[in-house]
């Protein structure tokens, strides 16, 4: 039987300044961006770290081409002094999301909980979504729930990847 956890993540914002996004006007809900040469709408979220979100137009979804393309382009674009990580993500039904993960860094990546935050968010900033939301990425899906102020709560399954244990000298130097 999986566990599960719960974790809040704290509050998202549309807000530039927080992303940071050299964009002013306002919050970043669907603003224009070309990257390898197409032209795209991006909502920009900071949930303690910068995302950048694109929907896919109604009825389609990404591929990992389409990830392998965009993501890397979008993660340096100028519009984004400290880079950014990118979400690709599709509507999939009233609490539902699928995305693609482009993590700030490190490239392809198959699951991110402040990825998934992050796109529940803008999906429901544009009324595409109503929380909570379930986000399926390539590595599992979580549930985000999204309160009115956005702050962020995080569901989902956990498993241990690795046990270990400190050594003695480094426990005496934490104190």
């Amino acid at each position: 039987m999986p566990r599960r956890a719960r974790v809040e993540i704290g509050r998202a914002s549309f807000d530039p300044r927080r992303l940071p996004c050299r964009l002013r006007g306002g919050e970043l809900l669907e603003r224009p961006i070309r990257a390898a040469g197409r032209a795209l709408r991006f909502t920009g979220v900071s949930i303690g770290n910068p995302h950048c979100v694109v929907f896919a137009p109604r009825g389609r979804r990404w591929s990992r081409a389409d990830l392998l393309e965009l993501g890397p382009r979008l993660e340096r674009h100028r519009s984004f002094p400290k880079h950014c990580n990118v979400q690709l993500a599709a509507r999939t039904g009233p609490h539902a999301l699928e995305i693609l993960i482009w993590e700030r860094g490190a490239g392809e990546t198959p699951a991110s909980g402040t990825s998934a935050c992050a796109a529940a968010c803008a999906a429901i900033r544009l009324g595409l979504v109503a929380s909570p939301v379930v986000v399926r990425a390539p590595g599992g899906a979580l549930q985000v729930t999204v309160s009115e102020r956005f702050d962020v709560t995080l569901d989902g399954n956990v498993d241990e990847v690795a046990s270990g244990a400190l050594a003695p000298a480094f426990v005496r130097a934490l104190r």
